[in-house]
């Protein structure tokens, strides 16, 4: 899949006129990697090339409108999801107060087994969907559980399940 940090087109969702006059919302852009100071040193900036002006831009301030790079996205991400029907040994660990911390799981992709972990809360919750979905077993894992009496531990699992709906 390419890149989209080289050479993806993308429109500004933002108003940057406090940066140039002529970066206003709608403005259409270029990315060119990441070449400026904020880009360097934290990925949640792209360096955007602009008519007028070259700008380090949060990407959440970003829409990418680049027809090809989302055509490749929406075909990953459809072998992504059949992908994940697959999955085994699906483990879902909370904090003793059950806040989401990571959910990791095994797949397999052109024979090869992957483990995958991920601890972003909003891809956690659509990947317990998805699992839920495809009526795959979630393992509800807390983290200190060791010290925590069984009541407790009982009690958050149960509030978990119902929380997400876990089968």
């Amino acid at each position: 899949m390419k890149s989209s940090e080289y050479n993806t087109k993308v429109k500004l969702k933002v108003d940057l006129t406090k940066y140039h006059s002529s970066l206003k919302v709608g403005t259409k852009g270029i990315t060119v990697g990441r070449q400026g100071i904020w880009s360097r040193n934290q990925d949640r900036f792209i360096t955007v090339k602009f008519p007028k002006y070259t700008l380090d831009v949060l990407w959440n301030g970003l829409e990418i409108i680049d027809k090809e790079y989302l055509s490749e996205l929406k075909e990953y991400k459809k072998k992504e999801e059949n992908n994940l029907k697959t999955a085994k040994d699906v483990e879902l660990t909370v904090g003793v107060h059950g806040g989401l911390k990571y959910i990791s799981y095994e797949t397999k992709y052109e024979n090869i087994l992957l483990h995958t972990s991920n601890g972003f809360r909003e891809s956690i919750i659509e990947l317990i969907e998805t699992f839920n979905k495809n009526n795959i077993p979630i393992k509800i894992m807390i983290l200190g559980e060791d010290e925590l009496p069984k009541e407790k531990i009982e009690l958050i699992k149960e509030r978990i399940k119902k929380r997400y709906k876990i089968l």
